[in-house]
């Protein structure tokens, strides 16, 4: 079982859609259905989407990687 730290990323295609879904090819197996109005404004179909999974852990830390960032690019400046 992977850590509970971990980050999942998949490149997912838009390859059509379906009333209020756009639909997503991931991986070349998989077939996603998404809401379109989760989506930015400007998709289409033949887009390429980079879908990730993170859990709040993973996110939590991040974040504070960037005020990390932030804050040491502030004092070199």
């Amino acid at each position: 079982m992977p850590s509970n730290d971990q980050e999942f990323q998949r490149v997912a295609t838009i390859i059509g859609f379906e009333n209020t879904n756009a639909v997503l090819q991931v991986d070349d197996t998989q077939v996603l259905r998404w809401p379109i109005k989760k989506l930015p404004n400007d998709v289409r179909e033949g887009m390429v989407m980079h879908l990730r999974v993170s859990n709040a852990h993973s996110e939590e830390a991040e974040r504070e990687q960037l005020k990390r960032d932030i804050i040491n690019t502030l004092l070199q400046g």
